[in-house]
């Protein structure tokens, strides 16, 4: 096969993409923290609901460092996620 052939393959959606753990495991961390993320800025006590401490007494500074470390942590499971997308080998999808 070609690298036209390849490309046209890879272009009209034909095979499929064998995936392998680290793509699974880093898609589930981006969902997770993004979910993280936006949890924390719709309701900003649920630290203080779920785990029962007030690290920063009601100002809301340690909910915006949170907020800000998910995410970057988002991003960078996305980036990650996506570079094993990319790395993945396309194969061609079997006649049904």
């Amino acid at each position: 096969m070609t690298a036209a052939e390849t490309s046209n393959r890879r272009a009209r959606g034909k095979g499929r993409r064998f995936l392998r753990l680290a793509f699974w495991v880093e898609i589930c961390l981006a969902f997770f923290t993004a979910f993280l993320a936006i949890l924390t800025l719709v309701w900003r006590d649920w630290i203080e609901g779920v785990f029962g401490f007030d690290p920063d007494h009601h100002n809301g500074s340690f909910e915006w460092g949170l907020v800000v470390v998910f995410a970057l942590l988002t991003v960078l499971f996305a980036t990650l996620a996506g570079r094993e997308w990319r790395r993945a080998p396309l194969r061609a999808a079997s006649a049904s």
